[in-house]
């Protein structure tokens, strides 16, 4: 498709992300979400540095943000973020740059919504994560306009990787020391729907 090497490396990279994810949950080399690959061959997911972006629509309720309405529909990226290491800030603003450029013949006006729907934008986490971090000043620019709630901390394999079944969890970081603090008996988990808008530049919201 004429695609650079650059973008088609970025992208698969993430096989290798969910391959040692495989391995550390469960000491065996392969794949155990092979459904996630399927947005790759349809080109409609792809890699931008630290972040990976779907090209899609809105997929619910109308947002307003800053003045503008994003409808039901309205084209969209929607943000992830592979375990290939820390999360720095200064390269996810890199990642939104790459993935305005690539897209911006494909919308109308000079604003780009940009979705990230995760665990990270749970509004009962939201002080787990410290003062001036980079997953502090990340989630920051994301304006939550809804989420889900669960009874199973479901995400539980993000925080402490194989350990998460284990009784006495691992407190090596104090993320995982805030959560377990938080996990008990009638506690919610769940995760957050967050937007902005972007320019090719700067973050609106």
């Amino acid at each position: 498709n004429g695609y650079s090497d650059e973008l088609y490396i970025d992208t698969m990279k993430d096989i290798s992300c969910k391959v040692n994810e495989n391995l550390d949950l469960y000491d065996d080399i392969g794949i155990s979400c092979p459904n996630w690959f399927s947005d790759y061959f349809k080109l409609t997911r792809f890699g931008f540095g630290r972040m990976q972006f779907d090209i899609t629509r809105h997929p619910c309720e109308a947002v307003e943000i800053a003045g503008h309405i994003v409808n039901e529909g309205d084209f969209i990226i929607k943000g992830h973020v592979p375990s290939t290491g820390p999360l720095i800030y200064d390269e996810c603003m890199k990642s939104y740059k790459r993935a305005y450029e690539f897209v911006k013949d494909k919308f109308d006006g000079a604003l780009l919504p940009v979705e990230y729907w995760s665990w990270m934008l749970f509004p009962h986490y939201k002080d787990f994560f410290g003062e001036g971090s980079n997953s502090k000043r990340f989630i920051a620019d994301y304006k939550v306009f809804g989420h889900f709630e669960t009874d199973v901390f479901h995400d539980a394999w993000r925080i402490f990787g194989k350990d998460a079944a284990k009784e006495n969890l691992p407190s090596k970081t104090s993320l995982q020391r805030k959560f377990i603090e938080y996990i008990g008996p009638g506690k919610t988990y769940g995760y957050g729907k967050g937007i902005f808008l972007f320019d090719g530049e700067n973050i609106i919201k």
